[in-house]
């Protein structure tokens, strides 16, 4: 398998539950019920006030419908939130359990309990830093300990093979390269998969991955309140994922769930909200017209729009929290 433990645990179950075969899809499209009622209710009471407004939007937006019943980027995402959630209510230790089990599912909660660890840091709360990375990290080798011990080498292909894929059509790097001439789609093969580019080009989509989640950690150890170092955690994960070189439509549903975490811990007012909203929605709409609902001519022009406005987006936000 190319996903990790955590995921394989997750598949394993549906498995089970379904009998196998094709009754899995529709397993899976019942299991990720409740971690989408889990991210919505942890958005909701994150402010109420001020987050009902996100929640609401997060639970009945149909645009991301199909990303939340047919993959299963809701439980990473569920685990996200609502650890996020927990280090913005103090509960250092909680919030690192949560996200550590998220990074078992995939490795973007990790990045949120690194930037919450960091925050602590710069506060000069070693101890509570100290505890928040213990039980993320902890969490996840529980998780991860058993397969390592039985099939070490399947436990390494899985992070192995995620690492070595090159630049893929959806990426944000696919669609700079293929501005100025150097990259293509090979012929008779989908627009999703991998591309032909330089062998630097993959090194350089790489650092650049690395800068932008660099910079919004930055931002973390700027935070002077603990709503802004918490909005500012949530999107390291979307910093990480928007510059992935193996971009896929369904990060989408982590993406906007972050927003909707920033946005309620940012967004005093109805207009900035709304403001706010706007490039989000927009970026939801630009995505699935390239996946599922394909426009085969112009789906880069549709994956332009998604890069443009989830980048506004993302801006917006850190502008919010500065």
């Amino acid at each position: 398998t190319e996903y990790p433990p955590g995921a394989v645990l997750l598949f394993a179950f549906e498995a089970l539950v379904s009998g196998g075969g094709s009754g899995v899809r529709v397993a899976n499209a019942f299991t990720m019920i409740p971690f989408e009622l889990a991210a919505v209710a942890a958005v909701f009471v994150l402010s109420p006030r001020r987050s009902a407004w996100f929640a609401a939007l997060l639970a009945v937006w149909p645009l991301d419908a199909f990303y939340w019943e047919f993959k299963y980027d809701a439980a990473p995402t569920a685990a996200l939130v609502v650890g996020l959630v927990l280090a913005y209510r103090n509960r250092w230790t909680s919030a690192g359990v949560v996200l550590g089990l998220g990074a078992a599912l995939k490795w973007t909660p990790g990045l949120a309990a690194l930037g919450v660890a960091l925050w602590l840091l710069s506060r000069r709360r070693a101890r509570d830093a100290v505890r928040h990375l213990a039980a993320a990290v902890g969490v996840f080798l529980v998780v991860n300990i058993p397969f390592l011990a039985t099939s070490p080498g399947l436990v390494l292909h899985s992070y192995h093979v995620q690492a070595s894929r090159g630049i893929t059509g959806e990426s944000f790097a696919y669609l700079v390269l293929r501005l100025v001439g150097r990259a293509e789609i090979p012929p008779n093969s989908a627009f999703y998969g991998p591309v032909i580019a330089p062998s630097w080009a993959t090194t350089a989509a790489g650092a650049l991955q690395l800068l932008a989640v660099l910079a919004v950690l930055a931002l973390v150890l700027r935070s002077r309140t603990r709503d802004a170092a918490v909005a500012v955690a949530a999107l390291v994960p979307v910093a990480f994922l928007l510059t992935t070189r193996t971009f896929s439509p369904q990060y989408l549903v982590t993406i906007l769930a972050a927003w909707c975490v920033a946005g309620a811990l940012l967004a005093a007012t109805r207009r900035r909200q709304l403001l706010l909203a706007l490039p989000m929605l927009g970026a939801t709409l630009a995505n699935v017209l390239v996946y599922p609902v394909v426009t085969p001519t112009y789906w880069w022009v549709c994956s332009w729009a998604m890069f443009l406005l989830g980048a506004t987006a993302t801006a917006a936000l850190l502008a919010e929290a500065a």
